[in-house]
């Protein structure tokens, strides 16, 4: 398919999403007024149902049935294919995904509009009749009608309602964790199980599965496994095998090859579109394989963050997460430039256990909502077959464990346990504060006073993190399980 084409049959599917987004969530209608005219639509169709949404807007309440009526009134109901077409293009949508298809549907037809002015401009210039002053005026008169209706300032001034309608239009992947329409981050060491933890995320939404205890809905994502791609299949059948099922049945696609998002994230846009697939997530695993600036250039990498929401989030209303190592120095944090949390709509964090086969994710930053509290998965080998030598073929699994019982038993079959788990088998049934400390210090004989106390208080800020430890008093008592 040539790249005209493409862009064709990208601008129609940001078109329709926009009227079902709209006809599906008619709160969203103001946030996209003002975005949109009816003038930018290219399909006839659409803009045809758009006038009638705007007319009916003004006429009283929004509605697929209203809509309908006022299209049939019009004479104009058959011609954009009926009331069926109408119920389909509502139900054929990402929910809240109205306003940022509108967004997609501007800039092309800004981008058409711009290359009418410059075939006009050539026109006259060749001619050979138009000084420089004439051609200069004449790009004025043809450039003015861009600059009006949505990118007008004066409808850069948002009213309440337009903001309340942006604001009901938030949805979420995993409710209260991972939102939807997002470009964000997980970061951690190498060897901290990042790219498990993002798989097996990927994974869950792939079945509609719930992850960490909340529900997520069904999707279609796609993995960038740019590090690391020959051993995606070995653990994509490694977490079905898990899970009991069949890993032929996967609905997920995947790219095993690194590329650089700054100029070919328009390349994979067209790819997805081509190939007839609406994404949920897109995970691109690992920024240093798919970014070719300098992570510590902030405007490099802000424009880095900037593409990646434009070419990859906005069309299909994805999930975007990087997975990238964490700092040099500073571990706690991404590596490269501060402008990669700046730019980014959530951040996690991803810590290893210091001697366990276990990992923490550590929310850093949640934009639109409060940081949920920290995740504890397990990672567990699972034997695949054998190999041509006999030898058995293995991969690690991720999987979120929720409570304590559940993590002392991992942690048991890891060998020597963290502070963390001798923090929460000294707890045991409950006790107090000071009994707690005492059995966590007796617990590591080999260390001294100062490490003893380190430890404790970094298990006792992780068990609190994780609402893993309830306190009356000075008494400690295990909860139920960690929330979410």
């Amino acid at each position: 398919m040539r790249a005209e084409a493409v862009t064709l049959r990208l601008a129609l599917s940001a078109e329709q999403s926009v009227i079902g987004g709209i006809l599906s969530e008619p709160v969203t209608y103001p946030a996209v007024k003002e975005i949109l005219t009816p003038e930018q639509f290219n399909d006839p169709a659409c803009r045809m149902i758009y006038q009638a949404i705007l007319d009916e807007h003004e006429a009283g309440e929004v509605s697929l049935l209203t809509v309908a009526e006022r299209l049939e009134r019009n004479g104009t109901l058959p011609v954009v294919g009926g009331f069926p077409k109408l119920v389909q293009m509502a139900q054929d949508v990402i929910p809240g995904n109205a306003v940022q298809s509108a967004r997609v549907v501007r800039r092309q037809a800004q981008r058409a509009a711009l290359g009418r002015v410059g075939a006009r401009l050539q026109e006259a210039a060749e001619k050979g009749s138009v000084t420089p002053a004439d051609l200069a005026r004449l790009a004025v008169n043809y450039l003015q009608p861009l600059t009006k209706g949505a990118d007008d300032p004066v409808r850069l001034l948002m009213d309440v309602t337009a903001l309340d309608a942006r604001h009901q239009a938030q949805r979420w992947a995993v409710k209260g964790v991972v939102p939807s329409n997002a470009v964000g981050m997980i970061f951690g060491a190498s060897g901290a199980f990042k790219s498990f933890i993002a798989l097996d995320y990927a994974l869950h939404r792939a079945y509609g599965m719930t992850w960490c205890g909340r529900r997520t809905a069904k999707g279609t994502p796609i993995y960038i496994a740019a590090e690391g791609g020959a051993g995606l299949i070995l653990r994509i059948k490694a977490w079905h095998q898990l899970h009991g099922m069949d890993w032929r049945e996967c609905p997920m696609r995947v790219v095993i090859v690194p590329m650089a998002l700054m100029t070919e994230a328009g390349v994979l846009r067209d790819a997805i579109v081509t190939a007839d697939v609406t994404p949920s997530d897109i995970v691109v695993d690992t920024m240093s394989q798919c970014f070719s600036g300098e992570e510590n250039s902030s405007t490099e990498v802000a424009s880095f963050l900037r593409t990646i929401g434009t070419e990859l989030r906005d069309p299909f209303g994805a999930t975007v997460i990087v997975v990238h190592h964490n700092g040099h120095s500073a571990t706690e944090r991404p590596r490269g430039s501060s402008a990669i949390v700046s730019n980014t709509d959530f951040v996690f964090g991803c810590f290893r256990d210091e001697k366990e086969m276990m990992a923490t994710v550590q929310c850093i930053k949640q934009k639109d909502g409060e940081r949920c509290a920290d995740l504890t998965f397990s990672l567990h080998h699972q034997v695949l077959g054998k190999d041509d030598d006999g030898d058995d073929v293995t991969s690690l699994v991720a999987k979120y464990i929720s409570g304590a019982a559940e993590i002392i038993a991992a942690a048991t079959k890891s060998g020597a346990p963290s502070s963390f788990t001798r923090l929460l088998q000294a707890i045991g049934t409950g006790a107090p504060e000071e009994e707690v400390r005492k059995r966590f210090y007796e617990s590591m004989p080999e260390a001294d006073t100062d490490t003893r106390r380190q430890a404790y208080f970094r298990a006792m800020r992780r068990a609190e993190g994780q609402s893993l430890i309830i306190r009356n008093g000075d008494w400690l008592d295990i909860s139920g399980g960690a929330r979410a």
